[in-house]
């Protein structure tokens, strides 16, 4: 199947899945996620916010399961990537502001890679096997450009009456899984996503049951894993989730608290745009009727003729240390590193 960056399509493997599912929309026409589409068949492509991109929804005119693809992407990408030492200030500078008037936020930056003509399909497959538990995709469209990525956190999943959301924050880089040791840094960085999800259930009238925190496995490399920290939420009784997914999102764990106070802070001082990363993404009613896969967009990166252009972010909050958060970002970008250098 040869897919060109004019087509609007996504692919993506869920992680409960074996199955590598393609939709292709047929017309070039730029259609935004609404309440109604809940009730459609299609991929939603949400932006991390509305203020500065749209909203997408991908019909889904056709579905191929299991197929290759070849995919060439045109597209230059010219920006410059925020140095070290430019970070480490930055944070400095997050870190009075929390002390001031704020519980977390969180901060981003992007990595450059150099595109040496990879061959997508490979990549993505390598996606795959070093991230089981994540669902794996690879979006384009016209109107937000090409994406691929690897990302373990549910924002919202239903399948039938089953529905279950997630609490992620906290992360660390380990050789062996039994070494994890969480300290109060990451421990109140995952308590807070904890109580904005719960609140917002509460809110709902939504009856839930709890599992966690646990150590979620993100990522395995080279050198050891990637980990997480982790609730998992089972839900009953959801009467509008239209409403609860745009009460949800952006969550603690990738904008801050309180919630509506980060963004706009984070839109006026992070110093770059994040389009579409730390949105959510992910497909409805495609196999299965009565069923949304919604998952926040993590470990993703931005695809361009000239380089790979990765998104890395981690949360803020007043005992934050400023190297040991610019090396939690260099180590979420190790495993999609070490997979590009595997695919040359």
């Amino acid at each position: 199947m040869n897919l060109t960056q004019n087509d609007i399509f996504a692919i993506y493997k869920l992680p409960d899945s074996k199955n590598r599912i393609t939709i292709i929309q047929n017309s070039r026409e730029n259609i935004l996620f609404d309440k109604y589409s809940l009730n459609k068949k299609g991929f939603v492509f949400y932006p991390f916010s509305v203020i500065k991109h749209k909203p997408l929804f991908i019909n889904a005119d056709e579905i191929h399961i299991n197929k290759d693809f070849h995919l060439e992407v045109t597209s230059i990408d010219s920006s410059y990537d925020i140095i070290e030492n430019e970070y480490l200030q930055k944070i400095d500078f997050y870190i009075k502001k929390i002390k001031a008037g704020y519980r977390k936020i969180v901060l981003s930056r992007t990595k450059s890679i150099i595109n040496n003509n990879l061959n997508l399909f490979d990549l993505f497959k390598k996606l795959e096997n070093s991230y089981p538990n994540a669902m794996i995709f690879l979006v384009n469209h016209p109107e937000a450009g090409t994406w691929i990525g690897a990302t373990p956190e549910i924002l919202l999943v239903k399948d039938n009456n089953k529905t279950e959301t997630m609490a992620l924050a906290g992360t660390q880089f380990v050789a062996d899984i039994k070494s994890a040791n969480w300290e109060s840094k990451e421990l109140d960085e995952q308590r807070v996503v904890m109580e904005f999800i719960e609140n917002i259930l509460n809110k709902h009238n939504i009856q839930y049951s709890s599992k966690g925190p646990y150590t979620k496995i993100a990522a395995k490399n080279n050198d050891g894993y990637l980990i997480h920290l982790a609730t998992d939420y089972s839900i009953t009784d959801v009467n509008n989730y239209y409403n609860m997914i745009l009460d949800l999102h952006p969550t603690p764990a990738v904008s801050g608290l309180p919630k509506n106070k980060s963004i706009q802070f984070i839109l006026e001082n992070e110093g770059y745009d994040r389009k579409y990363y730390t949105g959510f993404l992910g497909p409805v009613n495609v196999i299965n009727e009565n069923t949304l896969k919604l998952f926040v967009n993590l470990r993703s990166m931005e695809i361009f003729k000239n380089k790979f252009l990765l998104y890395l972010g981690g949360g803020l909050n007043k005992d934050s240390i400023p190297l040991k958060e610019w090396e939690e970002t260099e180590n979420k970008a190790k495993t999609l590193t070490q997979i590009i250098s595997g695919c040359l």
